[in-house]
């Protein structure tokens, strides 16, 4: 898939907006998604026991944690750019090498493990993604994974990717930030774009019911060291397809 250049200077910044979802309050505030009132989690709970290995917003990946400096949130600006551009830019290959061997990342996602500086290189040229940064800092990436395999039970469209999207834990929560210029993105490239989570991670698919995914239904997914139900969603990318002149 020929990936064309996006300007680092792209930025995108959301509405004030709050939505009630069984419960549970979502506020975007600057672009910055906070989860208040969850009544029914703990204040701190052990790590799921089911892990689910490459799954866009897992449950790991929708704990709140917004950015603050003296008790007031900061306005961060969010931008992209592709990760073919990345190959040289050591604070990208850094960051890259730091999530390959930080558990919280990899139990999530499809980022290869342990890797040196030249696989972290060879990652950037051979994925189809965009390299997530606050303020000019990288913190995460956002790939299109060919060939996605939700599970059974649900059927898929032919040549949709599965969106394989993390950021470094100390940065995570704040994925609605970069969400429109990834979809801006990707739409030139795909028309759809898949999303799958756990069953019972009720926030995970309350966000993405919020944020314009359509639900395709229940599948069942196991592996060599886990397995249960998921929940299936599609989004469709042709809304954010920037206008072609004649």
């Amino acid at each position: 898939m020929p990936r064309s250049a996006v300007a680092p200077s792209l930025v995108v910044q959301l509405d004030k907006r709050s939505v009630q979802l069984d419960k549970r309050s979502v506020q975007l505030d600057d672009g910055i998604v906070q989860l208040d009132n969850l009544a029914s989690r703990p204040a701190s709970r052990p790590p799921p026991v089911r892990i689910r290995h490459g799954r866009c917003f897992g449950r790991a990946a929708m704990e709140p944690n917004a950015v603050t400096t003296g008790g007031a949130r900061e306005r961060i600006v969010a931008t992209i750019s592709p990760l073919a551009d990345a190959t040289e830019h050591d604070d990208v290959i850094a960051m890259l090498v730091e999530g390959s061997f930080d558990p919280a990342v990899r139990e999530k996602n499809y980022l290869p493990a342990c890797m040196d500086a030249a696989r972290a290189r060879a990652y950037c040229a051979e994925a189809c993604g965009v390299v997530l940064y606050l303020d000019g800092r990288p913190v995460g990436v956002a790939v299109a994974k060919p060939d996605p395999d939700p599970g059974t039970g649900v059927e898929i469209p032919a040549g949709c990717p599965e969106l394989d999207m993390w950021v470094l834990p100390r940065w995570r929560g704040q994925s609605m930030r970069w969400f429109p210029l990834i979809a801006a993105w990707m739409a030139q490239r795909f028309d759809e774009l898949l999303g799958v989570t756990w069953a019972d991670n009720h926030t995970a698919i309350a966000l993405l019911r919020w944020s314009g995914w359509k639900w395709l239904g229940q599948s069942f997914w196991s592996c060599e060291t886990c397995s249960g139900h998921c929940e299936v969603f599609l989004y469709d990318l042709r809304p954010h397809r920037a206008p072609t002149s004649t």
